[in-house]
C-alpha cells in the first residue's frame, strides 16, 4: 500500500447520488440514525460478491457527501479489518489511496442496489429482511448479533436505536482557533474520558458567538451522527442559514406559524410513578412559561389535570389537559382565573401535534424558530421539549465507551439566546446538564454573559466542560472567577478574540477564534 491506516482516519469516502439515495431510505425504513450503518452493510454485501464492482457509475454520475474513514469503518482494529477486506477482494497489494477511495465507492454503489433490491423482494418486511442478512452473514439461530439493536414497531426504547462505535470527537475552537501566545490551533474533545460535554458561550451581541458555535456543532453531527435539536430563540438568524440546515439535514420549525410534531405528554408504561412525573413536569413548565404568577393551589390543580388526563390515555395534548382543568373548575365552583386565561393564550395557537413519539422525534435533527412567537409562548415550547427529551434520555441504555473512554453521542441541543429560559433554571433543563452524559446527551446554551447563567441556586457553568466568553461588561465577578480561576477584564477582548480553559493547558486561554 502506498498510505497508511492513520491517514485514512481523516480521508474523506464517497458513492454516487443514486446510492446515497437508498442510504436515507434505509435509514428511514430500519429506524437507523447514522449514514455510516447501511452504507456499512452495502459495503458488506458487495464483498460477498466475488467480482469487482463496476467504478464507472461513481465516475460519470453525481456524487454524494462524504464521510470521514474514522466514521465508515471506525478506528483501530475496525478499520485494518475493513481495508482488509478491500485489498482482499482486489487482489492487490499496491493500492494508491485514490484507488481505495474508489474502489469503496464502488462497492457502497452497487451494494445498496443489492440491498434495495432483496428489501423490496422481502416485501418491505422487516423480519424477513434481517433473517435475510444474518443468513448471508453465516449467523445461526440464537447466535447474538449486532442486528438485535434495530428497533421494528412497538419496540421498547430503551433497547432501540442502534449507535455507532465510539470515536473521539475534537472541535477546533475557531477559525483560525488558535493560541496567541503559541500560535498553535487549539482543540476540545467533547466526547472524552472525564469530560462534561456540555458547552457555555457567552459574548455581548455581535461579538461572534454563533460564529464559533454553529461550526462546533456542524462538526459534531458530522462526525457522530448524533440529532441536533437547536431552538433559535434570538432573531431567526439559525433557521435562516441555509447551508446549516443543509448540512445538518434538518427540519425547520417556526412557531407559531408551524407546529411541533412530537408527543410532548406521552407515557407510554402509563405506571402511576410515570404518570405523576409527567404531571409534575408539566405544571412546572406552563408555571415557568405564564406570564403571570401562578400560585401555590393553582400549581396543584394543573398537575391534576394534567394526571388525570395522562390516566384516561398514553398521549396528552394542551388541550386535553384544559378541557380536563375545566372539568375539575367546574365542579369546584371556581371561577376562570390566571390558569385558565393562560391556557386560552397558549391554545390560541396549535403548538404541537402527536405525528412523533419523543424516539423518533429525537432521532432526527430539527431547529425550532420561536423568536417570533410572544416571549410566553417561546418558553413553554422549549420548556415542554426539553421535558420530552430529559424523559427520553433517561429511558436509554448508557452510551458505549471505547477503550480511550470517548463516548458515543446521540442528541445535542443548542440553545441561542439561553438567557430566555436560563433564569427560571428549569428542572429538565437542569437534569440534562446534570445527567444526560452517560447517555450521550450535550448541551450547548449561547447567551450575553456570564451572570446569565448563575443564580442563587443554580450555576449552569459549574457543570459546563467548556466555558467560553467573548467581550461582555459582566458584573458577577464570583461566576467568572469560579469559572477561569482568577478575575478577568472581558470588556477589553478586541473582535474575534475569546478566553477560555483547557484541561490539558495551564491558566487562561486567549483565543483568536475569528478575524
Amino acid at each position: 500500500m502506498t498510505f497508511s491506516l492513520l491517514e485514512l482516519v481523516n480521508t474523506d469516502f464517497r458513492t454516487t447520488k443514486t446510492a446515497d439515495d437508498i442510504n436515507a431510505k434505509f435509514m428511514q425504513a430500519l429506524g437507523l440514525k447514522f449514514r455510516y450503518v447501511p452504507a456499512r452493510l452495502a459495503l458488506s454485501r458487495s464483498l460477498s460478491e466475488s467480482k469487482q464492482p463496476d467504478l464507472s457509475p461513481f465516475l460519470q454520475e453525481e456524487q454524494s457527501k462524504p464521510i470521514k474513514g474514522e466514521n465508515l469503518f471506525g478506528l483501530g482494529v475496525d478499520l485494518a479489518t475493513w481495508i482488509s477486506l478491500f485489498i482482499e477482494h482486489a487482489q492487490k497489494s499496491d493500492l494508491a489511496k485514490k484507488d481505495l477511495q474508489n474502489l469503496v465507492a464502488g462497492h457502497w454503489h452497487r451494494g445498496a442496489h443489492l440491498l434495495w433490491q432483496e428489501w423490496e423482494g422481502c416485501g418491505k418486511d422487516f423480519d424477513k429482511f434481517l433473517v435475510l442478512v444474518l443468513e448471508r452473514g453465516g449467523l445461526q439461530e440464537g447466535e447474538a448479533s449486532a442486528f438485535s439493536t434495530f428497533s421494528g414497531d412497538g419496540a421498547d426504547p430503551v433497547t432501540s436505536g442502534a449507535l455507532p462505535s465510539p470515536c473521539p470527537i475534537d472541535l477546533k475552537l475557531g477559525e483560525p482557533g488558535i493560541d496567541l501566545r503559541t500560535n498553535e490551533p487549539l482543540f476540545w474533545r467533547i466526547n472524552g474520558k472525564g469530560t462534561s460535554p456540555h458547552i457555555g458561550i457567552m459574548g455581548a451581541s455581535s461579538t461572534g458567538k454563533t460564529r464559533l458555535a454553529m461550526p462546533m456543532v456542524r462538526h459534531v453531527n458530522e462526525v457522530s451522527g448524533c440529532a441536533i435539536l437547536a431552538f433559535d430563540m434570538g432573531k431567526g438568524d439559525l433557521a435562516a442559514d441555509a447551508g446549516l440546515v443543509k448540512a445538518l439535514n434538518a427540519t425547520v420549525l417556526s412557531v407559531p406559524d408551524t407546529s411541533i410534531p412530537l408527543k410532548i405528554l406521552n407515557v407510554p408504561h402509563r405506571s402511576e410513578g410515570d404518570i405523576n412525573t409527567a404531571a409534575a413536569y408539566f405544571r412546572d413548565s406552563f408555571t415557568n412559561a405564564a406570564r403571570s404568577g401562578i400560585g401555590a393551589v393553582q400549581q396543584n390543580a394543573i398537575r391534576e389535570a394534567a394526571r388525570r388526563s395522562l390516566m384516561r390515555q398514553d398521549t396528552v395534548s394542551i388541550q386535553d389537559v384544559y378541557a380536563v382543568l375545566r372539568e375539575m373548575y367546574e365542579e369546584s365552583g371556581r371561577k376562570e382565573d390566571v390558569v385558565t386565561a393562560t391556557f386560552e393564550e397558549f391554545n390560541a395557537y396549535n403548538l404541537f401535534t402527536t405525528e412523533f413519539t419523543p424516539e423518533e422525534f429525537f432521532n432526527r435533527s430539527w431547529i425550532v424558530d420561536v423568536h417570533k412567537a410572544p416571549e410566553s409562548v417561546q418558553r413553554l415550547v422549549v420548556f415542554l421539549m426539553l421535558d420530552a427529551a430529559d424523559n427520553y434520555l433517561k429511558q436509554l441504555q448508557d452510551a458505549p465507551i471505547d477503550n480511550e473512554g470517548n463516548r458515543s453521542m446521540r442528541l445535542m441541543l443548542v440553545i441561542d439566546e439561553a438567557r430566555r429560559v436560563l433564569g427560571y433554571k428549569h428542572g429538565s433543563l437542569v437534569e440534562l446538564i446534570r445527567t444526560s452524559r452517560s447517555k450521550g446527551g450535550s448541551v450547548m446554551m449561547i447567551s450575553q454573559s456570564p451572570d446569565d447563567f448563575a443564580g442563587e441556586n443554580e450555576n449552569f457553568l459549574e457543570n459546563v466542560g467548556l466555558t467560553v466568553s467573548f467581550r461582555t461588561n459582566a458584573t458577577n465577578s464570583k461566576v467568572l472567577q469560579a469559572v477561569f480561576g482568577q478575575k478577568l477584564d472581558l470588556a477589553g477582548l478586541p473582535n474575534g478574540v475569546c478566553v477560555t480553559r483547557l484541561p490539558d493547558k495551564q491558566g487562561v486561554l486567549r483565543i483568536q477564534a475569528w478575524q
